[in-house]
Formats: structure tokens, C-alpha cells, sequence
């Protein structure tokens, strides 16, 4: 599609002249742009998910591609007055690209959508998961970013702030990684069980401290 002479892009023009003065503002316009002339262009599918969350609406749209990776932009908009709240970027493997193909490949522990789907020991358990990862009552959520080896996909996790805000958690999305077995609210742990060589799984536990707001590793054995 061609926009050189497109009314979208002088509008386009138009607006970022507004915002130009207020960076902030500009790259969430920029963001928006893109989503906008993406969707109208796309290479890949856009994924609107509006049954995963009591608080929020979900969009994932695939905007670009580089050799092997390509990038996400994730929008999340609150139910209630339809402010967005939040829109980021997101670096995933290529194989993405296709996986987001089939917008139904998803889950919701909070509203119970496909809650029967398998989970963990290299199963898919989906590519966009909500859930209350960090036991704090509020809703957070995890996407595939790569499909990982014999121990299953990796998943880049983002928790939810008091502030409605969400942000990449380091720990779970480079320590934990993989999508758990187990997710306990009661003893507030987090279970991976995972292939580790020919004849044994990996079993993990990662426990969570409300207080204190960290995460300790506090089972790491095998298992035949």
C-alpha cells in the first residue's frame, strides 16, 4: 500500500508536529503510527484479545522482521474507560511470526480461557498467558519470545505495578524462563519441570517473598 500522498499520513504529519515538543507523547504516537499503517500492511497477524482479563484489553501486532527476530508491539488498554495504559516493544525469535498466525493459541488463569491446554515440559503452553505470577492479586502476563530447545519455549514475563503499569520482570523472564508446571498461590512458588539429558527432567522451584518483593530459588534437583 502506498502512503506517500495517503490523507493517513499527512494527518500523520500533522499530529507529530503537535507532539513534537514532548518526547514522551512523540513515541507513543510513533508506536500508535506504526500500529496503524502495520495493520493496514501487515506481514503478520494482529491478535486482539479482549477475554483474557477482567481489567484489561490485549493487542500484539507483529511490525517488523530482521533476519531471525522480530519485533512485537504489545498495547494494553483498561476495560473500564478505554485508556491505554501502556505500549511497548517486543524482540522475539522469527519463528514467532508464524506461532502468531493463531490468535486462539492463548491462555487465561483468570477467566479461565483454555485453562485445559497442556502446560510446561516442552509443551506449548501458549503465546500470550495471563496470569498473577507474583502473588500480589493483580493481574500480570507472559509471551513467547523463543522456542527455546528440548526444555520447551521461552517466555518474557511482565508484572503488574499498583500503579496499573506494567514492567518486564528480570528475574522470571531470564532466571525462571520457561512457563511453570505450577503456579501456587498458597505456598507462593513458581514449579518448572523440564528435560534436562536423555534419561532426566529438571525439577525447580522458585519461591517468592511478598515483603521483601524477591525471588529465591529454593528446589533444584533431578529427577529420572
Amino acid at each position: 500500500m502506498r502512503l506517500r500522498s495517503s490523507p493517513l499520513l499527512e494527518a500523520a504529519k500533522r499530529y507529530m508536529q503537535l507532539f513534537d515538543k514532548n518526547p514522551e507523547k512523540m513515541n507513543i504516537l510513533k508506536i500508535a503510527l506504526i500500529i496503524i499503517f502495520t495493520s493496514l500492511n501487515a506481514f503478520g497477524q494482529t491478535c486482539s484479545y479482549e477475554n483474557l482479563s477482567r481489567e484489561f484489553n490485549y493487542k500484539v501486532v507483529p511490525i517488523s522482521k530482521k533476519e531471525d527476530l522480530i519485533q512485537l508491539v504489545v498495547q494494553v488498554t483498561e476495560k473500564q474507560n478505554s485508556k491505554r495504559t501502556q505500549t511497548f516493544k517486543i524482540e522475539c525469535e522469527g519463528f514467532y511470526l508464524d506461532s502468531f498466525d493463531n490468535c486462539k493459541n492463548v491462555r487465561s488463569y483468570i477467566t479461565k480461557v483454555n485453562s485445559k491446554l497442556p502446560s510446561g515440559d516442552e509443551k506449548d503452553s501458549g503465546n500470550f498467558i495471563v496470569a498473577d505470577f507474583n502473588f500480589d492479586s493483580f493481574e500480570d502476563f507472559a509471551i513467547k519470545s523463543d522456542p527455546g530447545g528440548n526444555g520447551g519455549p521461552l517466555y518474557t514475563y511482565f508484572l503488574q505495578a499498583e500503579n496499573k503499569k506494567f514492567y518486564r520482570s528480570n528475574y522470571l523472564s531470564d532466571t525462571v524462563q520457561f512457563f511453570p508446571i505450577e503456579i501456587n498461590p498458597i505456598n507462593k512458588t513458581l514449579t518448572t519441570f523440564l528435560h534436562a539429558n536423555a534419561y532426566q527432567k529438571n525439577r525447580r522451584i522458585f519461591k517468592y517473598n511478598l515483603k521483601a518483593k524477591k525471588w529465591k530459588l529454593i528446589h533444584d534437583g533431578f529427577e529420572e
